[in-house]
C-alpha cells in the first residue's frame, strides 16, 4: 500500500494554463501515459492479481470483482 501511495504522488500532474504560459511542456509518456500502467501494477501487487499482460490482469481483477468491467 505504501508504494500505491507513492506513486499516486509521484504522478500527480495536473496541467493548467500556468503550465503552457510560462513556455512549459508536459513529457506526455512520463507525466499522462506511464501512470495508468503504474497504477495498474500496484493494484495488482496489492491484489495479487498479477498476469503476463496489463490486459489479462484487468481480466482477472474483473473476474475476482476487484474491479468493474472495463472498456477495451
Amino acid at each position: 500500500m505504501k508504494m500505491l501511495t507513492t506513486d499516486a504522488e509521484k504522478f500527480n500532474f495536473v496541467p493548467d494554463e500556468k503550465l503552457s504560459a510560462k513556455g512549459y511542456s508536459a513529457d506526455v509518456k512520463k507525466e499522462i501515459y506511464r501512470f495508468p500502467s503504474i497504477l495498474l501494477l500496484d493494484v495488482c501487487i496489492v491484489s495479487g492479481s498479477i498476469k503476463g499482460s496489463s490486459w489479462e490482469s484487468l481480466v482477472l481483477l474483473e473476474r475476482q470483482n476487484k474491479m468493474s468491467h472495463f472498456v477495451s
